[in-house]
């Protein structure tokens, strides 16, 4: 944003973060199923919206203030294109659509007096409507949910988990034996998740978060440490037990171009898993109809025969998600599954993931740069700085007070919905060390506002702070309340 000021410049920014717009942007114009629903200034339409579709997209934002509340989502999933409706483009998904809606889609209505133009049959009932969009029930979402969380068995303990990269060396080091520099990915990590436990990873990129998923699903040889998965460890599957592992553990990556087969169609790619272990043979398509429907891919008969290439990049997602349930996995790494939806379709996946745990009894690792997320989803929150945990502890304790600086930092800078908040965005110094020659000492010391001495000459340990069950490794833990991560416009 400073460049674009510095040399006067127009930005358009398409993305589903609403809180990034509200934070950057002077105008929005929001759509869905190829029209524009509602237009007009940041402020206008974020804080007094007029059309159901807006109100929902509000709703299903999650803010890391709400903690485990869950968010609203739109249920249903958008149109298909190939047949332009007639009516509304979100009459299917509107609960406040009529006989009008189905009949013709609206035209823009300029509202008065304020830059703001909505496509709503309905845009004189606007206030009304926004009171009951407020409201789970009004969208059939039922959003109460039973404290069923128990104490439970541990299905995965990490100890000292270490993935190290060596890079290349000159031969003149080769011939004197030198050891080669390493990237130290993952750095000496320790933790246990229990059954029906959802443990929330964050860090910036490059922090080790994905190779710390995929050396515990065992798709990266550990260098070093001990990962114990249910009662065994991880040199007894890679014994001759991997197929056992990979029935029991399941891992969704981030990016479904490159983890979906191209040349397979839904059914296949949904249905491989349930044949390579021979799974249902008898109601088999029952069983990958229903694994699409848990995901939000309905009816599943329009998607079955579909190739990777003629979905969108969410149902892509959605797809990836549903292969690595159909199994009933007793454990999942999901690594940024959410990156591609957008932020309705986000709600689903993170409500259908607590569901997962509460109900089932499923562990689970959500690895995410989006906090706000994590703080709805999670029950333990991890922190990650180059290879290393810096924070750990029940979600609810790290976001209301948090102990590490780096954690702190980060919960300062997540952006919120309310373009009315005045913000002051709290910015890192400098960048992240270089990972093959790592400072002695603290690593995040040539970046921390509170480094000392001591600092730069030792590094810390994971240790409780405030609660047995919150550790940060922090020589100067933060001392202060529950961070405030904004402040009125008074």
């Amino acid at each position: 944003m400073h460049g674009q000021e510095r040399v006067d410049s127009s930005l358009l920014l398409i993305t589903h973060e609403i809180g990034v717009i509200a934070e950057t942007c002077d105008e929005l114009s929001i759509l869905y199923g190829g029209k524009v629903m509602e237009q007009g200034s940041t402020g206008n339409v974020l804080i007094n919206p007029t059309n159901p579709y807006t109100m929902g997209l509000k709703n299903s934002f999650p803010e890391i203030e709400s903690g485990t509340d869950d968010a609203v989502s739109i249920p249903g999933s958008p149109p298909n294109l190939n047949t332009p409706p007639t009516g509304c483009a979100f009459v299917d998904r509107c609960p406040f659509a009529d006989e009008t809606c189905e009949g013709s889609h609206p035209d823009f209505v300029d509202l008065p007096n304020r830059n703001q133009r909505s496509a709503c049959h309905h845009v004189d009932r606007a206030a009304q409507i926004r009171r009951d969009a407020r409201q789970p029930e009004t969208w059939g979402v039922e959003t109460t949910r039973e404290d069923t969380h128990k104490e439970q068995d541990v299905i995965l303990s990490v100890s000292d988990l270490e993935k190290h990269y060596s890079q290349s060396q000159s031969l003149i080091d080769q011939f004197r034996g030198n050891e080669p520099p390493k990237v130290r990915a993952v750095d000496g990590v320790s933790f246990s998740v229990s059954r029906s436990e959802i443990l929330g990873v964050a860090g910036e990129s490059g922090c080790g978060k994905s190779t710390l998923g995929e050396t515990i699903a065992l798709l990266e040889e550990p260098t070093g440490g001990e990962i114990l998965f249910d009662g065994k460890s991880a040199e007894e599957y890679q014994k001759g037990g991997m197929k056992q592992f990979r029935e029991k553990a399941q891992i969704v990556f981030q990016d479904p171009f490159d983890s979906l087969n191209p040349r397979m169609t839904v059914w296949k790619l949904v249905s491989e898993p349930l044949k390579i272990h021979d799974r249902s043979p008898t109601d088999r398509e029952a069983v990958v109809r229903e694994t699409l429907e848990r995901v939000g891919l309905t009816p599943p008969s329009k998607f079955l025969d579909q190739y990777p290439h003629e979905l969108s990049g969410g149902q892509r997602q959605r797809v990836a998600i549903a292969r690595a349930l159909v199994l009933d996995p007793d454990f999942l790494v999901c690594d940024e599954p959410a990156s591609m939806l957008d932020v309705s379709l986000k709600v689903n996946l993170l409500n259908l993931l607590r569901s997962l745990a509460d109900e089932e009894n499923i562990g689970i690792i959500y690895i995410s740069h989006d906090l706000a997320s994590l703080a709805q989803v999670s029950d333990q929150l991890a922190i990650m700085y180059l290879g290393r945990i810096v924070e750990i502890g029940e979600t609810d304790r790290v976001v209301e007070a948090p102990q590490h600086p780096y954690t702190e930092r980060l919960l300062s800078a997540t952006p919120e919905k309310d373009p009315s908040i005045d913000r002051e965005r709290v910015t890192l110094d400098g960048e992240p060390p270089n990972p093959i020659e790592l400072p002695s000492g603290c690593v995040f010391a040539p970046r921390c506002p509170k480094a000392q001495d001591e600092c730069r000459a030792s590094n810390p340990h994971l240790e409780s702070t405030v609660a047995d069950d919150h550790s940060a490794a922090c020589f100067f833990p933060v001392e202060k309340e529950p961070v405030d991560r904004t402040s009125s416009s008074d």
